[in-house]
């Protein structure tokens, strides 16, 4: 997982502040799951009986919704475009108070350095739906 590709332990992970390697694999973890968090209240919002919008489709769903751009040029967006035309959308401030409080829970540092979300081939976008619908 996270920790292999940043080459971090488990513990370090999960306790130690200091560690470059670990703080990168934490701020990957939480932006995922922010990320994952916002598709699924997105989904929540446009339940429909007939249409099924999952994982990267709900991404080109909003940026369809918010640019009225041609699906083609949507779906080749690689997923760095895909964050930036969601800039606005893909905030904690965004979400529910309940999702909120639960990433407050996990971003408790102030300095957080930079990755690259597609730097981990580990994750497709909408994996994390069976974990959050378990969690209603």
């Amino acid at each position: 997982g996270l920790c292999k590709h940043y080459n971090a332990s488990i513990q370090d992970f999960e306790s130690n502040d200091t560690n470059l390697n670990a703080s990168k694999a934490r701020l990957h973890a939480y932006q995922l799951l922010m990320i994952e968090m916002v598709i699924y209240e997105y989904r929540q919002k446009l339940a429909s009986k007939f249409e099924s919008i999952e994982g990267i489709r709900a991404l080109h769903h909003m940026i369809f919704t918010k640019t009225h751009w041609e699906l083609d040029k949507i779906k080749s967006l690689d997923l760095q475009d895909i964050l930036f035309v969601l800039l606005d959308d893909i905030r904690q401030d965004r979400l529910s108070d309940e999702a909120q409080s639960y990433l407050k829970k996990i971003r408790t540092h102030q300095y957080l350095p930079t990755v690259d979300l597609s730097s981990y081939t580990g994750w497709t976008i909408g994996e994390g739906q069976q974990y959050l619908k378990s969690q209603q």
